[in-house]
């Protein structure tokens, strides 16, 4: 999207729907955003045309130009200089990209969310009633650094990261250090080139790109009072989604 026009990202994977106060907060956020995932580019090309007479940019994304199946390479350690950044890469060695050559920094912060459920025996032979829910979060970030391609992209993660490498003594509380890593490279590249917006957007963009999903069963146990019980969970997690939106953001920077 350029810097003065709204535009509306399709994503091509399979079809999607937005209520008209999705489509509002979406406008209203004067981001970039994805709004719709179809399966075909005559189905893409179709929703083009439509908002096209409606007023509104667009630009089309699909798995390909996201490269998702490209791993960014994951950082172990920093070292900033004045033109150019040092990182050591996990299982590898330091490589050296300069600032010039950095499209864009994405900044992403997740919450990951698990249902447990425990089912036991209904009324009705045959069928379970819930008898708990259990819910937990757990917060997980990465920041992407984009040099001229997906090819030439790093990861930093904190389990991984080695946070002594920027001078400091390591803080207890995770959050500290993210932030302190994300406030040294705002600062070394530019508030102009790093992107912390995932964090406002990611509930705007669920439709098009949800979280990934999975279910995991433990099967059938008995307790105390001998009936039988099933325990269940599900489990939510953004990182994939998170993936497609720095991706996103790098497309739209380079023009891609």
């Amino acid at each position: 999207m350029a810097d003065g026009q709204r535009r509306i990202l399709i994503g091509m994977t399979r079809e999607g729907l937005v209520d008209e106060a999705m489509a509002r907060a979406i406008l209203a956020s004067r981001l970039s955003l994805p709004l719709v995932r179809v399966s075909t580019e005559e189905e893409a090309g179709l929703v083009t045309r439509l908002l096209g007479e409606a007023g509104f940019g667009t630009t089309i994304l699909d798995d390909q130009t996201l490269e998702l199946r490209e791993r960014s390479r994951r950082v172990r350690e920093l070292r900033f200089g004045e033109d150019a950044v040092d990182m050591l890469v996990l299982w590898g060695d330091w490589v050296r990209v300069a600032r010039d050559s950095i499209q864009i920094v994405v900044e992403g912060r997740m919450i990951d969310t698990t249902v447990e459920i425990l089912e036991g025996s209904g009324r009705k032979r045959g069928t379970l009633d819930v008898q708990d829910t259990s819910q937990y979060f757990q917060e997980s970030y990465a920041i992407d650094v984009y040099a001229g391609s997906i090819e030439e992209s790093f990861r930093l993660k904190p389990d991984i990261f080695d946070y002594t490498c920027l001078g400091i003594v390591p803080s207890p509380m995770l959050e500290a250090n993210i932030a302190e890593l994300a406030e040294r490279l705002r600062k070394w590249v530019g508030p102009s080139r790093y992107d912390s917006s995932y964090r406002q957007v990611s509930k705007l963009i669920e439709s098009a790109w949800p979280p990934a999903s999975r279910v995991h069963s433990d099967g059938q146990r008995r307790r105390g009072d001998f009936k039988k019980y099933t325990r269940s969970s599900v489990t939510t997690e953004a990182m994939t989604q998170f993936t497609r939106y720095s991706r996103m953001r790098f497309a739209l920077t380079t023009g891609a």
